[in-house]
């Protein structure tokens, strides 16, 4: 008996709900690792800011049996005088890993890009962002593309820094540079001259939504202030809480000076991995580095429970770089019609000229 390959285009926030048991259960046949592609962030994600998309999650079935999800959206770019159709990934750019999800990857894969293909009429761009390097898609869809003809690639290198938990935390701090360390050392001892110095970490039934606001609060106070100000911001947060909460996935830990508040990390705990999202501090304590000071409370905490590796995700930024990370590879990828003027002008034309533009 031949076998039948359907390929389906879920159009709504009705159909995208109703997927989660089997999409939870395909995430976990796959061996993807990240919580950015689970149902529940995904979906959270889309609650509060699908209204500006136009909803492509792409369901492949063998049989009936689902064996493949790219979670798609259609979004207008305006990029000068012109509006581009780009279909990229849901949460971007919020999301900090892309990819299809598949337990048989050549075949959904091709699968997916053949919809995409008999359906290029309605889109100029196709972009996924954060795509892990070795993911089967990252080499097969760029190939696929040149393939068909009439269309270009484009890959933007990037790196994810990430430290895997081996040994004891006192074996790991030694290897550490001693500027880093002493630097450390002397902060906290700085902090402690303020007040009592407190890390605390809450998960599970010990989270609460205050400890949002409280994150908040804190950030309002830090270098992006306006990060989680917005209604739709708000409610995404509020979704993950809803949604992740109860598989004890959400991780929130805070830096207390006499029980002020002063720093922040907010990541998740997926397969026995720590992926830090998102931290900050209140600027009013820059100079004693508060940031640093939980980062060191946080990594010590995570040798002591021994979970697999701390993933710092996306960005190679330097206070990342000081705790001595490995790095995997990422790329953006980005596919484009030459034969259609809009996208020659934007992505060739238009960034030809940007050194010139630099120089002047």
């Amino acid at each position: 008996m031949e076998n039948t390959i359907e390929v389906k285009r879920l159009e709504s926030a009705k159909e995208f709900e109703a997927l989660q048991e089997n999409w939870s259960q395909l995430l976990s046949q796959s061996g993807i690792e990240d919580v950015f592609l689970t149902w529940e962030w995904l979906f959270a994600w889309w609650k509060a800011f699908g209204d500006n998309y136009e909803l492509w999650l792409l369901t492949v079935r063998e049989n009936g049996v689902l064996i493949g999800i790219a979670p798609l959206m259609l979004s207008t770019h305006q990029k000068l005088f012109l509006k581009l159709r780009v279909l990229l990934s849901i949460g971007t750019p919020q999301c900090d890993v892309s990819g299809i999800i598949a337990t048989k990857n050549e075949l959904v894969t091709s699968s997916i890009h053949q919809y995409i293909m008999q359906h290029k009429n309605k889109w100029d761009i196709f972009e996924m962002k954060a795509l892990p390097k070795n993911a089967y898609e990252a080499d097969a869809l760029p190939e696929m593309f040149l393939k068909a003809g009439g269309y270009r690639t484009t890959q933007k290198d990037d790196e994810h820094y990430y430290v895997p938990i081996d040994g004891d935390w006192d074996t790991y701090f030694k290897k550490l540079s001693k500027n880093l360390r002493r630097n450390l050392k002397r902060r906290l001892r700085r902090a402690e001259e303020q007040g009592t110095v407190t890390h605390k970490k809450y998960s599970g039934q010990n989270l609460k939504w205050d400890h949002f606001l409280t994150l908040f609060y804190i950030n309002e106070r830090g270098s992006y202030p306006n990060l989680y100000k917005s209604k739709e911001n708000r409610a995404f947060h509020q979704s993950l809480y809803n949604l992740m909460n109860k598989n004890d996935w959400i991780h929130i830990e805070m830096l207390y000076v006499d029980d002020e508040p002063v720093a922040f990390q907010y990541g998740y705990i997926f397969n026995n991995r720590y992926q830090d999202w998102r931290g900050g501090y209140d600027a009013k304590y820059e100079a004693l580095g508060t940031g640093k000071i939980l980062m060191m409370f946080s990594i010590k905490e995570w040798f002591e429970q021994q979970i697999r590796e701390v993933d710092f995700l996306r960005g190679t930024h330097d206070y990342k770089a000081d705790w001595q990370p490995l790095a995997r590879d990422f790329i953006d990828l980005r596919v484009f019609r030459v034969q259609k003027l809009e996208t020659l002008i934007a992505y060739i034309w238009l960034n030809s000229l940007k050194p010139f533009f630099k120089r002047n």
